[in-house]
């Protein structure tokens, strides 16, 4: 959490400089990257047990994090489309804009989280054996945006791609070397899936404005982006894949998160399994 949360962030600031409206926007940043209220909870009293030291240490008279506001922890209760309606927006961002569908469709089937999304190059597209290596995460912050390594080992996986994600992608690298040939130098080197159409990073409130535009004009019920994620674990559940495949393919670092996380599928699952279990037990040998 201080390697790949507090430092990138706010690493160049100095004790005496580390005032609350700092660390509130840094609180606020955390909470626009829609990390869960637990995991926000804990970089805190991380956050804070330091500067309480420094407190100790009389390198600061005061705890500047003493008056931030950090969201409380709560169940959070997650809001998923049925196959139907991501269905529809699918149809109706492909009629949109060929390019953001391209990257709706692979968030979609993939499960990906916005940063993962959005930090994807091509190198890590295996085409032949239909493998993509999630390897990085991009954040936008004060008007830069940067790549890091991702926080665990769960994190960076390898999954598989379905035979119609793979054919969007090419699909989509066709269009973009189209792109290429017309901007020429000015096509930017970062080698990027998910770009501008001059290779530049897409802004994360471009995105968002264009994925509430999809939205509306789908008629689907109102979700966040990151929501896209609990619907593709959702679906995978619903469609009898295992929760250990589902945590591996989410890069979700314990099984009993992914449960947690998923608890209403999983007891609905359970359900089945009884029912299945009768059934075949019941059945004329």
């Amino acid at each position: 959490m201080i390697n790949f949360r507090i430092l990138p962030v706010l690493g160049h600031v100095t004790l005496k400089d580390l005032n609350g409206s700092a660390c509130q926007k840094f609180f606020n940043f955390l909470i626009d990257q829609e990390l869960s209220n637990g995991y926000i909870k804990t970089i805190y009293k991380i956050f804070n047990i330091s500067l309480e030291k420094a407190i100790d240490w009389d390198l600061i008279l005061k705890n500047p994090l003493r008056k931030v506001d950090i969201p409380k922890e709560r169940k959070r209760k997650y809001t998923v489309w049925k196959r139907e309606e991501l269905l529809r927006f699918l149809q109706v961002a492909k009629d949109e804009n060929l390019d953001y569908f391209a990257l709706f469709f692979v968030c979609i089937y993939t499960g990906l989280r916005r940063g993962e999304l959005l930090g994807l190059k091509w190198e890590d597209v295996n085409f032949k054996d239909g493998n993509l290596h999630i390897q990085r995460n991009q954040t936008y912050l004060n008007g830069t945006f940067t790549y890091s390594s991702l926080k665990t080992e769960s994190s960076n996986r390898v999954i598989k791609l379905d035979d119609e994600t793979l054919n969007t992608l090419i699909q989509h690298k066709k269009r973009q070397s189209e792109l290429k040939l017309l901007y020429g130098p000015q096509y930017s080197i970062e080698n990027l899936i998910f770009s501008r159409k001059d290779g530049q990073p897409i802004h994360p409130t471009t995105l968002a404005v264009t994925f509430h535009s999809i939205m509306k004009k789908s008629d689907v019920p109102k979700i966040r982006f990151h929501d896209l994620r609990h619907t593709h674990a959702t679906l995978l559940l619903e469609a009898g894949v295992s929760l250990k495949e589902v945590q591996e393919r989410l890069g979700h670092s314990s099984i009993k998160m992914t449960g947690d996380i998923y608890a209403h599928v999983t007891e609905e699952m359970k359900s089945n399994a009884s029912k299945k279990f009768s059934e075949y037990m019941q059945k004329n040998s």
